[in-house]
């Protein structure tokens, strides 16, 4: 089953804004700059993808972040997989692994 998805851009939480922002600028992420812009947002000229940083706190029981996990998971190309294992385990306190996401 193929669904589509309509968005403005994706809202991301982090306790770690600078190692995000790092990691997106070495993805080819850039902020952009003028009038209307949005000033915590970063967009990939080629993909046209944006993210916004909306929060650097987690945002419990906002959303099902091992949900959200898997479906990002699933529309990778690649991933640092020993990265993700150990976030994932940090985000829900030891409950959960990358196993968990298949």
């Amino acid at each position: 089953m193929v669904r589509a998805l309509t968005t403005g851009d994706f809202d991301l939480c982090t306790m770690r804004p600078p190692e995000l922002e790092e990691e997106m600028q070495k993805l080819g992420f850039v902020r952009p700059s003028g009038a209307g812009q949005m000033l915590k947002g970063w967009i990939h000229p080629e993909l046209k993808l944006g993210f916004e940083v909306v929060a650097d706190t987690r945002m419990d029981d906002a959303f099902d972040r091992l949900e959200q996990a898997r479906k990002l998971f699933c529309l990778q190309t690649s991933l640092d997989r020993a990265y993700l294992d150990r976030r994932i385990k940090e985000e829900t306190a030891g409950d959960y692994g990358i196993e968990s996401l298949s």
